[in-house]
């Protein structure tokens, strides 16, 4: 699901801001949201990492090698493997179901429903 703000951030920042041409091109070729299949959405998450949105001064390649490094040192390599296979099969069965979370939160807080996650107050 992508959020306005992180659009208007690879809009602006990527196509302003950056140096690194590749990445500018990208950033500007980059459709606008709703982003309905996996592909569209991981492509996102690169221009994201690579501007530095999802941890400063790391790249999309050194998140990505640091993750694989993590997971086989845990899992091992057939563990990674099975992993790697997971998580995309689990991102595919949830990006339709996803998408409606966008609408539903603005519909909710247009009839001013309350949050999910609210605080309670502890009694002591």
């Amino acid at each position: 699901m992508a959020t306005p703000p992180a659009d208007v951030f690879i809009r602006t920042r990527g196509a302003v801001q950056t140096a690194r041409r590749g990445l500018r091109k990208r950033a500007v070729t980059l459709p606008q949201p709703p982003y309905l299949d996996p592909a569209t959405l991981q492509q996102r998450a690169r221009v994201l990492a690579d501007l530095g949105a999802i941890e400063h001064g790391r790249t999309f390649a050194a998140l990505a090698s640091r993750m694989a490094f993590s997971l086989l040192r845990t899992y091992g390599v057939a563990g990674a493997i099975r992993t790697l296979r997971n998580m995309n099969r689990i991102q595919r069965a949830m990006m339709p179901e996803g998408q409606l979370v966008g609408p539903l939160r603005q519909s909710a807080a247009r009839r001013g429903a309350r949050p999910l996650c609210v605080r309670r107050k502890t009694m002591r």
